[in-house]
């Protein structure tokens, strides 16, 4: 029960948030904190609930993003090309995050890698440092995209 409540929390009040997030960073649309938390918690959700289908990995990813999409689109009003392309760019972001955050826990604690996607507390935890590395590059790709516009 302690892992699906932590799980849960995970999901819900960090994962969906930060998505959401990176998504308006990556976009560089203007910050709205209520639209934010109003999609990042309803992604959450979804998130939460499309990962206890009965489905292979990756459907999952491609379900989401078009929740994203969507959401950004009509929600936010967000220009769609936008939205998509900010979209991929945060997978993409995503995928490197997470193969960062590996590297460092396999070579600095020697935990493998199907840890990551174990179900127990440890596979949960481990995963809040990727969310963090994918936000942290989402800006840096932002701040390196609007010095590149400047021409540094």
């Amino acid at each position: 029960m302690l892992v699906f409540i932590l799980r849960f929390i995970r999901i819900v009040l960090l994962e969906g948030p930060v998505v959401m997030l990176s998504v308006y960073i990556l976009s560089n649309t203007k910050l709205d904190k209520r639209k934010i938390m109003i999609t990042g918690l309803s992604l959450g959700l979804l998130i939460f609930v499309v990962r206890l289908l009965p489905i292979h990995m990756g459907v999952h990813t491609i379900l989401l993003a078009i929740y994203i999409i969507l959401v950004a689109t009509y929600y936010i009003k967000m220009n769609i090309f936008k939205a998509v392309a900010s979209t991929i760019l945060f997978i993409v972001v995503l995928l490197i995050s997470e193969g960062i955050s590996m590297m460092l826990f396999d070579s600095l604690f020697k935990i493998e890698t199907r840890e990551f996607y174990s179900d127990n507390i440890i596979g949960i935890l481990i995963m809040i440092p990727s969310l963090i590395i994918a936000l942290l590059l989402a800006i840096l790709f932002n701040f390196i995209r609007k010095r590149l516009r400047k021409g540094i």
